[in-house]
Order: structure tokens, then C-alpha cells, then sequence
């Protein structure tokens, strides 16, 4: 990828209409844009990861309502409309060079951000579906990570001389630029496969379960078949003894049906009574928990009601009060074209309060909610004298059908001691209440059936489930072998690969390295461990170097040296954006640079600098790589950074085209 243009319109402090060209050729890859701190450099390269990313950049899949405030953040407070970044670069497309334009623009309808991206390939605008085709495409070949480490910031670059960091950061850096990340990507899904199929003995563990829950379901299935045997017999015996009461009933209909018949009567008069009272006395119940403690303590109900009523007519009257007091009087007389002294109308709106929201002072007690004053309220006109003389009632007639109950009962057992059939009568009693006692168990029996039945179908599932993955486990047995076999060849792969190409970072970084250096014979090679990252460097006698014993600056072209190797090593044609790069180095240092890192850092580099960093001297050292320059000048007055064709004020003025 190689940029060609960026155009800000009302993006940051960039009013209006700024672009940025840099066209690139040949010798001349440089770029310098120079600016003071707060000029705007910080606002270019988001644009840029914006032009291209979108919510990506943010680190947001869609537009969500946190990435569009975001991008509200960044737009020109002074613009009211017309807001977009045009990026325009060059892609290598299936060996062709394709001109691409990005054309991302915001606007704002209802205090809320829009935003709309166009798309151009070769000039031609590209539809919906390939526009979603050609980011896709972006995304996999040049994604958000990859242009990060394009971007080079000196402050970042100086946290890198400490061993651990610079390690970590390489290792990184050389997954991303070696095209690694496919193979440690595949390897990590590997091994969550094999280790989530093979977890903790997994197998032994389902195996063991297996055999329990077959036990299990051998016993129950025991206790079912006992279960239904015992219900089979007291069936039988059910049957049995309710033919010898059928019998009974009807030698005693036969010869005494006068008497049976009068005895039914009575029965089921004493059953229809007894009912009856079992009705009431729910009533009677039900009154004393909920209706009596309340009849006790009526006069405490009758005030808590007038308490609330007081309340009520407190908070309203304080309500109307507020609603008089902002009234708007003249205005509402106006409208209806009255016209009163202002004076009347202050004395008619304190009539009007007096009037509406005349109320005593009540303390506040209850402040009870509108739904507890309407069942405090409600409950209260519940009780009354007609409830309680209702239940007095209640207890009257229960009282009356008790006495008549013990009368039927009376003469129930009268007629059973006179009778000739008392015979019969207990035979058939002794059945009946052998029958209860027989359904009774029955009903114990089949309730302890059912409870089987759903324990054997819950144990059945179980056995099933765990059954169908012991099948799946040895199912894939095989293919777990196969995976570790991939996975050692993608290590063993990668691992050749990695040190193949660490021995050409050694070698390009060792070159770079010797000629940023003043000191000539100070080493002899750089050396990189292809499994720690970490880095020895050794010197002309093949004695390691203590590190510790390098300047701050040399620690930096140390890094500088390692971090241009692996580009080149890779051979990646990307873009490289270097932030106040310079600002720890010493003149010598910075002249080597200038003069041999920046001109072979790739096709096209964007320095960003301070009048500090890059004095004259260095300027003249770098013009014959310079396509381009730039000066970020920030107007504090207006708010506002111009873009001027020069060098802070050692270039010459240009046109930009």
C-alpha cells in the first residue's frame, strides 16, 4: 500500500478544506511534516486509521452509539456541515496496481452523527455489495493490527530498550509481519479441541458415571416390578371385599329395605349438614384472621383513615398552591383579551389560592403511596355493623345445624341397636372401611409408582447422554491423534520459518545497526533467540556485549536497527509513519538517521517532526529523500491549524497541484 493523497475537511482543528499530497517516487520517499506539539499531527494519523477502519479504528464492529461519539468528538466545532476525510492510495491487486479513494463524511441531523462511506477503484464507484467485498478484502490483507506497526512513535520506541518489552513487542511484530498469526492461530485451536476432549480423564470419568446409572436403573426397575406386584394384589383384594359388600347391601335391601332405607336418609342428611358447617366454619375462620382484628382496634382504623385524608388533602392543597403560583395570569388575560392591573391580578391570584388550597398544617406521618391509601381506605368501609352482624350470624347458624347434627346421629344409632339386621349393618361397615383402608394403599403404592417411573425415564436420560458421548469419544479418537500430529507440524513449521527469517533480521539488522554507530569496531553481530525473542549482542571478539553499558540513544538505534530489520526481512511494501522519532538522539545520531534509516525504511515514509528534532542542518541532510513537506501552524486566535507547503522555515514555499 502506498498513499497518495489525504484530504481533512472540517475534521479537528482542520477549517475547511487541507490536503496533504505525497506522491512518493524513487529516491524521494520522504514525507516531513513539521509542527509544534498541539498543531495537529496526533489528528493525521487517526484520520488515516479513520479513512480506512471506520468503528475498526475505535475498535468497534459496527457503528455503535459510542464510536459515532467519537467521531463527534473529532469534528470542527466552528463547521455546521460538510465533514469527511479522503484518503487516496495505491494496492497491489492480483499483481496490479489499483488507485483507490476513500471517502468517509459525517453529518449531523437532530444532534446525531451520520455517517456515509463511498468507495472508488480506478475512479469507478463501487456499489453497496463491492464496497463490503473490497473492506473485507482490506481487512484481511492489510487489517487495523498491521497498520499499527506502521505507526512509530519516539516516546513508544524509547519504552522498547527495556529487554522484556522489546522482546514481547518482536515476537509480536514478527507474527504480524512474517504472516505467523495464521499458524499460532491454528495451533491454539488445536489444542482447545485435544484438551477439551481430553480434560481430566474425561473418558475414564464418563465411563465410571455409565456403570453407575446402569446400577441405578437396575434397582429402580426392581422396585417397580415389587411396586406393581403389590398394587396387582391389593387390587385383588379390593375387589374382593367390595363384592362381599355389594352382596351384603343387597341381602339387607331385600329383607330389611324399609329400614335401609331410612338409615340412607339419615346419612345423608348428617353429610349434607356436615358440609354445611364445614362451609360456615371457613367463613367464621376466615373473618376472625382477616376481618376481627380490625373491629377491635376500630377506633385506631378511623383515625389512621382521617390521618390520611388530612394527608391527601395537605399534598393537594400544597399542589394547587404550586400551579397558582405559576400561573401565568397576564398572559392568559391577554389571550382572551382582558386587560387588569397588575394589581388586581396579584390580589385575584391570592384570592384564588385561598379559595382552591385552603388547608390546616398536618404532620406527616404516613406519607403513604396513592395505592395504599385506596386499600387502607377500602378495608376501612368493610368494616362495618352489617359485617359483624353477618358474622354473629354465622356463628348463630352453625350453632343451630350443630344441634341438629347431634339429633340425626342419635337417631341414626337408635335405629342401629333396634334393628334385627344389625348383623348385616356391621358386616357391611367392617367392608367399607376395609375398602378405604385398601384404596388408601393403593393410592400410597401408585403415587410410589409414578415417583419410579419418573425417576427410571430421569436416569434413562442421563444414561443415554453420557452413553452417546463415551460414543463420540471413541468416535474421535482417531482424529485426536491426527490433530496432534497437525500441531506438531505447524510448530515444528513455524518454528523453521521464524528462524529462517530471524537469521535474516540478525543479518540486515546488524548491517543497519554498524552504520548508525560512531563506534565502529564497537560490535560485531546482532543475535535474536528464535524462541525468547530476547536480544545479545556480541563484539568483535564473539563476547556478549552487557547492554546496559549503551547511551539511551544508542539503545534507541538499537531498536530502530532490529525493528527495520524485520520490515526488511519480510519484505512487506507498507507505508511507515515516524512520530518524534529523534527526540533522545544526539546530532551525530540523528544525522545517521536521517542520511541511512530513513531512506531505506520502505517505498514511502511520513516523518512527523518538531522544529527541535529536525534543526536546519538535518533538513538539508534529508532533502534529496524529500517528496513532499508540510508545516502544521496552529492559529490559537481562531482555533484553527494551517497546512503550509514548507518546512517550518527552512523549506521554500510550493503550490500544491
Amino acid at each position: 500500500m502506498k498513499f497518495q493523497k489525504l484530504v481533512l475537511n472540517n475534521i479537528g482543528p482542520y477549517n475547511g478544506f487541507n490536503q496533504f499530497e505525497f506522491n512518493p517516487e524513487g529516491q524521494k520517499n520522504t514525507i516531513l511534516i513539521g509542527g509544534k506539539n498541539g498543531s495537529g499531527k496526533t489528528i493525521f494519523l487517526t484520520s488515516v486509521r479513520l479513512a480506512l477502519y471506520g468503528p475498526l479504528a475505535y475498535g468497534y464492529k459496527t457503528e455503535t452509539v459510542e464510536y459515532l461519539n467519537k467521531v463527534s468528538a473529532l469534528l470542527n466545532k466552528e463547521a455546521k456541515e460538510n465533514f469527511y476525510i479522503q484518503l487516496e492510495f495505491v494496492m497491489d491487486e492480483n499483481l496490479k496496481k489499483r488507485n483507490y479513494k476513500i471517502l468517509r463524511s459525517w453529518y449531523v441531523a437532530k444532534s446525531l452523527v451520520k455517517e456515509s462511506v463511498d468507495v472508488f477503484k480506478d475512479e469507478n464507484h463501487l456499489n453497496d455489495v463491492q464496497k463490503d467485498d473490497f473492506f473485507e478484502y482490506l481487512r484481511t490483507t492489510f487489517p487495523p493490527s498491521l497498520l499499527e506497526i506502521c505507526f512509530f512513535d519516539g516516546e513508544d520506541l524509547s519504552k522498547l530498550s527495556n529487554d522484556d518489552l522489546l522482546s514481547s513487542y518482536l515476537e509480536d511484530l514478527s507474527a504480524k509481519l512474517f504472516n505467523l498469526e495464521l499458524f499460532s492461530t491454528l495451533e491454539k485451536d488445536i489444542e482447545t479441541y485435544i484438551s477439551r476432549s481430553n480434560k481430566s480423564g474425561k473418558e475414564k470419568k464418563l465411563e465410571i458415571e455409565k456403570n453407575q446409572l446402569k446400577e441405578k436403573l437396575k434397582k429402580l426397575k426392581q422396585q417397580l416390578e415389587y411396586c406393581l406386584s403389590t398394587l396387582k394384589h391389593l387390587n385383588i383384594e379390593f375387589e374382593e371385599t367390595k363384592i362381599q359388600y355389594n352382596k351384603t347391601k343387597q341381602d339387607f335391601t331385600t329383607h330389611g329395605g324399609l329400614i335401609f332405607e331410612e338409615r340412607q336418609q339419615l346419612s345423608r342428611e348428617i353429610i349434607q349438614i356436615e358440609n354445611e358447617r364445614k362451609q360456615l366454619q371457613d367463613q367464621i375462620k376466615e373473618f376472625i384472621s382477616k376481618y376481627l382484628p380490625f373491629f377491635i382496634s376500630y377506633p385506631m382504623l378511623k383515625q389512621l383513615v382521617t390521618q390520611l385524608d388530612d394527608e391527601e388533602n395537605y399534598f393537594m392543597a400544597n399542589l394547587l398552591r404550586e400551579k397558582i403560583s405559576n400561573l401565568s395570569l397576564e398572559q392568559l388575560l391577554r389571550e382572551i383579551h382582558i386587560e387588569l392591573e397588575p394589581k388586581i391580578i396579584h390580589q385575584f391570584k391570592n384570592k384564588l389560592t385561598k379559595e382552591l388550597s385552603t388547608h390546616k398544617e398536618v404532620p406527616i406521618i404516613h406519607n403513604a403511596s396513592k395505592t395504599e391509601s385506596h386499600q387502607v381506605k377500602s378495608l376501612f368501609i368493610e368494616i362495618n355493623q352489617k359485617k359483624l352482624s353477618s358474622f354473629i350470624e354465622m356463628i348463630k347458624e352453625n350453632k343451630e345445624k350443630f344441634q341438629v347434627l347431634c339429633n340425626l346421629k342419635q337417631r341414626l344409632k337408635d335405629n342401629e341397636t333396634t334393628t334385627e339386621f344389625n348383623e348385616m349393618i356391621q358386616v357391611m361397615d367392617q367392608a367399607n372401611k376395609k375398602m378405604i383402608e385398601l384404596q388408601s394403599q393403593m393410592d400410597k403404592w401408585m403415587a410410589d409408582k409414578e415417583k419410579l417411573e419418573q425417576e427410571i425415564e430421569e436416569i434413562s436420560r442421563k444414561y443415554d447422554k453420557v452413553n452417546n458421548e463415551l460414543y463420540n469419544i471413541y468416535k474421535v479418537k482417531s482424529s485426536f491423534q491426527e490433530s496432534k500430529k497437525i500441531l506438531m507440524v505447524s510448530r515444528k513449521f513455524r518454528e523453521n520459518q521464524l528462524r529462517k527469517k530471524l537469521k535474516d533480521v540478525e543479518f540486515f539488522s546488524t548491517k543497519m545497526f554498524k552504520s548508525l554507530l560512531r563506534k565502529d569496531s564497537f560490535f560485531s553481530r546482532i543475535m535474536i533467540d528464535h524462541r525468547t525473542f530476547s536480544i545479545t549482542l556480541l563484539d568483535e571478539h564473539q563476547q556478549e556485549i552487557n547492554k546496559s553499558s549503551l547511551s539511551a540513544g544508542e539503545k534507541e538505534l538499537l531498536v530502530l536497527s532490529i525493528i527495520w530489520g524485520m520490515i526488511k526481512a519480510s519484505k512487506k511494501q507498507l507505508p511507515f509513519v515516524l512520530d518524534t522519532l529523534l527526540g533522545r538522539l544526539d546530532n551525530e545520531h540523528k544525522h545517521s538517521v536521517i542520511t541511512k534509516l530513513v531512506p531505506n525504511f520502505g517505498h514511502e515514509v511520513i516523518v512527523l517532526s518538531t522544529d527541535s528534532e529536525i534543526d536546519e542542518k538535518l533538513y538539508k541532510d534529508l532533502i534529496p529523500y524529500i517528496s513532499n513537506e508540510y508545516t502544521l501552524h496552529y492559529d490559537i486566535s481562531n482555533k484553527k491549524t494551517f497546512i503550509e507547503t514548507h518546512f517550518f522555515n527552512y523549506g521554500r514555499e510550493r503550490t500544491v497541484q
